[in-house]
This record gives C-alpha cells, sequence and structure tokens, in this order.
C-alpha cells in the first residue's frame, strides 16, 4: 500500500490556476476578436482622415523652411560682411578676398583621379600575357619499372 503525500500549499494553488485559465481563456479570446473587429473600421478611417493633414503639414513645413533657410542666409551674409569690415578697420587694412581653393588641393585631386583611371584601364583591359608567369622547366619523367625477373627455363631437371 503506498504511502500518499498531502498536497503543499503550491500544488493547490497550481490546480486552481489551472481551472481559472481554464474558464478565462475563452473570454479573452472572444474579447479580443470583438476588439479587432470594432478597432479595424475605426483605424481605417482615422487613416483616411489623417492623410491629407499629413500631405498638408508636409507641403506647409517644406515652404516654411525655405522662407527660414532664405532669411538665414541673407542674415548670415549681412554678418559675415559686417565681421569683415570690423576686422578690416581693427587691422586698418582692407578686407582679403577669399580665394577659393589653392594649387596643391587641384593637384591631389588630378592625382587621384589619374590612378583611379589607370587601376580601372588595367582592369578592364585583360592580362593578355598570362602564361607568362609559368616557367619553361619540364620535369624529367620517372623511369619505367622493370619488369620482374623470371627463373630460366631449366629443361633438364636434376
Amino acid at each position: 500500500m503506498p504511502f500518499r503525500r498531502k498536497k503543499t500549499l503550491l500544488d493547490k494553488a497550481q490546480d486552481v490556476v489551472e481551472q481559472v485559465s481554464d474558464a478565462v481563456k475563452p473570454q479573452l479570446e472572444n474579447a479580443l476578436e470583438q476588439t479587432k473587429a470594432k478597432a479595424g473600421p475605426a483605424l481605417a478611417d482615422a487613416r483616411e482622415r489623417a492623410v491629407p493633414l499629413i500631405a498638408e503639414g508636409k507641403s506647409r513645413t517644406a515652404e516654411k523652411a525655405a522662407v527660414a533657410r532664405d532669411i538665414a542666409a541673407a542674415k548670415a551674409a549681412v554678418g559675415r560682411d559686417i565681421a569683415a569690415a570690423k576686422v578690416a578697420e581693427i587691422k586698418g587694412t582692407e578686407p582679403e578676398p577669399q580665394h577659393k581653393g589653392g594649387k596643391l588641393k587641384k593637384l591631389l585631386l588630378l592625382g587621384g583621379l589619374a590612378a583611379i583611371a589607370g587601376v580601372l584601364f588595367k582592369k578592364l583591359s585583360g592580362n593578355k600575357d598570362s602564361g607568362n608567369w609559368q616557367s619553361s622547366y619540364v620535369p624529367t619523367p620517372p623511369p619505367s619499372p622493370r619488369p620482374p625477373e623470371t627463373p630460366a627455363y631449366d629443361p633438364a631437371p636434376t
């Protein structure tokens, strides 16, 4: 006769949770389906109303950004001119014109472009002398094996 072990509090709680979850699970699935059924048309309607508003907002933002960019560029140019005049006033000389680039920059740029063009030309032209890398050495063939020696035939046995 096996001994019965009493159920612990944890075992009892697990049994209760299983029973409750079995009862609640269908209700939750039903509620989820109802929510999807109600929310689907509402979401579609909200999307339809939001698309024109978003497009209008994008166009307004683009217009205002263009206006702000133009204003900022104009004010920056004025500020640059005023600053150059103040520097010239402090130095006691006329403002120096800004040069756009140097000869060294141009030389490095042209050199880089020439190097890239050379690499591309080499890759695209292909190798016509692809066999020249092989040596002309031909190894000697191994010696042929000797036939096995057969005993000489002795017609008269002794």
